[in-house]
C-alpha cells in the first residue's frame, strides 16, 4: 500500500523569538567595568599626586629638624664650654628662649643629667634636650656634657672609682657590677676599677659574672697619661688608700660600764659598753652626735630599727659588729660609721637612705643622701674582713685599707668599695656611684692635681694626705679645695685667685679627658677580656 507523503510524520516547527545576542551584553559589561576601574585608578593616581607634594615637604622638614635639633644641642654644649658663668646665663633664660637656626625653631632644655632637676652647684654633668620645630614638624636630640662644679675640689679619697685595691680584686659567679644610676638609664660615668699598683692581672672576672662600662687603671711609666681599649693609663703608683677619721667617745661625760648591756632605750650620752646588742625590740632615733663602742663585739638583731636623722652616729666595736636583719636609716645631712676591729658583717641588713624600702634598695636606682659619703663601713687596721651577705640592701662606701671585702649571695650594695682584697661572688649585684659628686679624682689622668709630665703633685702622694696639715698644704699647693672623705679644706684665698687661670686651664684639660672617654665605644668586660 502507498503512502502518500502527506501521510508521512512531520517534525514541528518552532518559531524562535527575535531577541538580543547574551554574548554582546556580557562584552558591554566588561566594557563598563572596565572603565569603571580605569577611572578609579585615574582618581587614585591623581588623588596620591596631589598628596605627593605635601608628604614630601613634611619628610624633608623631619630631616632639616633633625639636622637643626643636633646643631642646637651641639651649640648649647658649645655655649656652656665658652662661659664660666653658664649657671647663671641658664638661669636668666638663656637657654629658655627659643631661637631660629636655619629654617627651624630651636627650644632647649637643660638639666642635671643625674636628678632631671635645673642643674645645681653641685651638677657634673648635663642633659641637654634640643626640640627643632620647622612648619610644624618637630624632632629632639639629646646630648649629655660633663661639667665642673661651681666649686670644684680635688678629691683626694679616689672617689671616682667604683673599686680599688691594695692587691686583687676577683667577681665571679653571677655577681654583676654595674653604674650607678640616679633615675633609670642615666649613668653617673664609666666605673673605674683597679690595684693600686696598677697590676692588670689583680682584676679578674670569672664565669658568667658581668661588668659594663668598666675602665681599668693600668700604671705604665713608659706611656704619657690617657686611656684607650678599656684601660686607664697613669703614668705613676697611685697613693695608698687613706682610712676615715672615725669620731672617739665624750670620755668625760659618756655612760661606761664594764659589762654586756642591751641598749632599747636612746641614750642621751655617748656608750662605752664591754659588749653591746640592739635587741628587736630597739626603735631609736639619734638626732645629734653619737658615739656607741662596745670594747668587744655589738650586734644588731632581726626586728631592730635605728634612724639617723642628724648628726653622726658611730657604731664601734672592738671585735665584731654584725648587723643582722635590722634597719637603720640616714636622714640627708646626717652620717653613719661602722667600725669593727676583726669583722663586720651585714647579714640580711637594710641601711638606706629616709624614705627608701628594702625593695626600693634592691632595684636599679636609689638617690644618694648626699653627694659625700653618708654611710661609711671601715675596719680598724688588721687583717679584718667585711662582709655583706644574704639579702642586704644597703648603700655605703666601704673603705678598709687592708681589709679582704666580699658582697655575696643576693646583696646589693649602692656605693664604693676601697680595700686591701675584694671579691663579688654569688648572685650579688653592686651599683657603683662616684661618692663625692667633684669633677677631679686622684684616678683622673689630667687635672690640677698632676703636673705637665701628668704625675701627681707631690703634697697628694703621702701616706699622711688624710692629715689636717697635708690637706692644707695640698690645697694651697693647687690653689683649689681638697676633698677627703667628707672633710674639705680650702686654700689660702690669695694663693687660689692668683692660680685661678691655671686652674681653669687644667679642669678644661680634665672634662676634655673625661669627654674623650665617654665618646669612644661603650666597653663590657666578662669572662677576662674586653669585647666592643
Amino acid at each position: 500500500m502507498t503512502r502518500s507523503t502527506n501521510d508521512l510524520p512531520t517534525r514541528p516547527r518552532t518559531t524562535r523569538a527575535r531577541r538580543g545576542s547574551p554574548r554582546r551584553g556580557a562584552a558591554l559589561l566588561l566594557v563598563l567595568i572596565a572603565l569603571a576601574v580605569g577611572l578609579l585608578l585615574v582618581a587614585t593616581w591623581l588623588d596620591g599626586r596631589r598628596e605627593s607634594m605635601p608628604v614630601a615637604q613634611r619628610v624633608a622638614a623631619g630631616a632639616v629638624a633633625r639636622q637643626a635639633a643636633a646643631s642646637g644641642a651641639d651649640l648649647a654644649i658649645a655655649t656652656i664650654d665658652a662661659e664660666d658663668d653658664w649657671r647663671s646665663a641658664h638661669q636668666a633664660g638663656r637657654f629658655d628662649a627659643a631661637f631660629g637656626l636655619a629654617s627651624a625653631t630651636c627650644t632647649l632644655r637643660v638639666t642635671d643629667a643625674s636628678t632631671g632637676d635645673d642643674p645645681t652647684a653641685e651638677t657634673v654633668a648635663l642633659r641637654v634636650v634640643c626640640t627643632a620645630d620647622v612648619d610644624g614638624v618637630q624632632a629632639s636630640v639629646e646630648r649629655t656634657t660633663d661639667v665642673e662644679t661651681a666649686n670644684p675640689a680635688i678629691d683626694l679619697a679616689f672617689g671616682e672609682t667604683a673599686i680599688l685595691v691594695e692587691d686583687g680584686l676577683r667577681i665571679r659567679d653571677q655577681a654583676a657590677l654595674l653604674p650607678w644610676t640616679a633615675r633609670p638609664g642615666v649613668a653617673t660615668g664609666p666605673l673605674v676599677v683597679g690595684s693600686l699598683d696598677g697590676r692588670s692581672e689583680a682584676v679578674s672576672v670569672e664565669g658568667a659574672a658581668v661588668t659594663l662600662g668598666t675602665e681599668v687603671l693600668l700604671v705604665d711609666d713608659r706611656a704619657a697619661p690617657g686611656s684607650d681599649g678599656g684601660w686607664r693609663r697613669l703614668p705613676d703608683r697611685l697613693p695608698g688608700i687613706v682610712a676615715p677619721d672615725v669620731p672617739s667617745p665624750d670620755l668625760d661625760t659618756a655612760l661606761v660600764t664594764r659589762v654586756r648591756m642591751d641598749l632599747a632605750v636612746m641614750p642621751g650620752m655617748d656608750v662605752v659598753a664591754n659588749g653591746l646588742r640592739f635587741p628587736a625590740r630597739a626603735k631609736l632615733t639619734f638626732e645629734n652626735d653619737r658615739v656607741i663602742r662596745s670594747l668587744t663585739d655589738m650586734e644588731l638583731v632581726d626586728g631592730a630599727r635605728l634612724a639617723v636623722t642628724g648628726g653622726t652616729l658611730v657604731l664601734d666595736a672592738a671585735e665584731d659588729l654584725v648587723i643582722r636583719g635590722a634597719t637603720i636609716s640616714v636622714a640627708e645631712g646626717a652620717n653613719l660609721i661602722l667600725r669593727a676591729g676583726r669583722e663586720l658583717r651585714l647579714d640580711g641588713a637594710t641601711i638606706v637612705p629616709a624614705g627608701v624600702s628594702a625593695a626600693d634598695a634592691a632595684s636599679e636606682s636609689v638617690a644618694p643622701t648626699s653627694p659625700r659619703d653618708a654611710v661609711i663601713a671601715t675596719l680598724d687596721g688588721g687583717n679584718g674582713a667585711i662582709r655583706v651577705e644574704g639579702r642586704s640592701a644597703v648603700v655605703m662606701s666601704i673603705i678598709a685599707p687592708d681589709g679582704d671585702i666580699e658582697v655575696r649571695d643576693d646583696a646589693v650594695l649602692h656605693g664604693r668599695i676601697l680595700g686591701g682584697d675584694v671579691e663579688l661572688s654569688g648572685r650579688a649585684l653592686v651599683y657603683a656611684r662616684p661618692d663625692d659628686g667633684q669633677v677631679i679624682g686622684l684616678t683622673t689622668p689630667a687635672g690640677p692635681h698632676r703636673e705637665d709630665d701628668g704625675t701627681l703633685v707631690t703634697e697628694l702622694t703621702g701616706d699622711d694626705r688624710g692629715t689636717a696639715a697635708s690637706l692644707s698644704a695640698a690645697a694651697d699647693r693647687i690653689g683649689m679645695p681638697v676633698v677627703l672623705l667628707n672633710d674639705t679644706i680650702e686654700p689660702d684665698p690669695e694663693v687660689a685667685t692668683s692660680r685661678g687661670l691655671n686652674i681653669r686651664e687644667r679642669i678644661r684639660r680634665a672634662l676634655e679627658e673625661r669627654r674623650r672617654r665617654r665618646g669612644g665605644p661603650r666597653w663590657a668586660w666578662a669572662n677576662g677580656a674586653f669585647d666592643e
